[in-house]
């Protein structure tokens, strides 16, 4: 009785191609959880050294500057928070060597061109998030319209009367501005 072998070939042909598809697909996904996770390592880790940004131009004009002797100190806390990631997660290691700054503008430069650019731009834009604003402006236009502050502005500024009459009617349109900025934020906040 004479036994064939090609069938023990063929099957041992077929489980290696399959075998080798499975880990090729393993280690696919092993390098993509990995590059994401690494992503969010770095992203968490900006989050958390920008968590100390300077809290006085935060509450004047809401700008996330962080304060720091140089490029090192912000390295080093970036470094900081990439090994709390590494410490805690065993799914996927990462042997971080170091990190590297680059692209760091201070709000100095340029003679501080860049920190101007963010101020005016709050300026013109920062209204938005600031609702107390919206009802002192109502308030004071309130208060103008009625006849016994127009009076006493007039009293006060005879030969500025027109001035006044133009402020007034400047503080009327920034009101029907703001209102309608208000009305945009609400159609923004049903959208997002």
């Amino acid at each position: 009785m004479k036994r064939s072998g090609q069938m023990t070939v063929f099957l041992a042909m077929v489980i290696l191609c399959i075998c080798a598809l499975m880990s090729g697909l393993l280690e696919s996904a092993r390098t993509a959880g990995t590059r994401w996770y690494f992503k969010m390592a770095a992203a968490s880790s900006l989050d958390s050294v920008m968590s100390g940004f300077h809290r006085g131009l935060w509450d004047r004009y809401h700008l996330l500057l962080l304060e720091a002797e140089d490029e090192t100190d912000v390295e080093d806390a970036i470094f900081f928070y990439i090994k709390e990631y590494d410490r805690e997660n065993h799914l996927y290691p990462m042997e971080p060597e170091g990190v590297t700054v680059s692209g760091l503008t201070h709000v100095t430069d340029s003679a501080g061109e860049p920190l101007e650019r963010e101020i005016t731009d709050y300026m013109k834009f920062g209204f938005l998030n600031q609702e107390q604003d919206f009802e002192a402006l109502a308030g004071e236009l309130k208060n103008l319209k009625e006849a016994d502050s127009l009076k006493e502005i007039s009293g006060l500024y005879e030969d500025h009367a027109k001035e006044a009459f133009l402020l007034e009617e400047a503080l009327e349109e920034i009101a029907d501005s703001l209102e309608s900025q208000r009305a945009l934020v609400r159609e923004g906040e049903g959208a997002a």
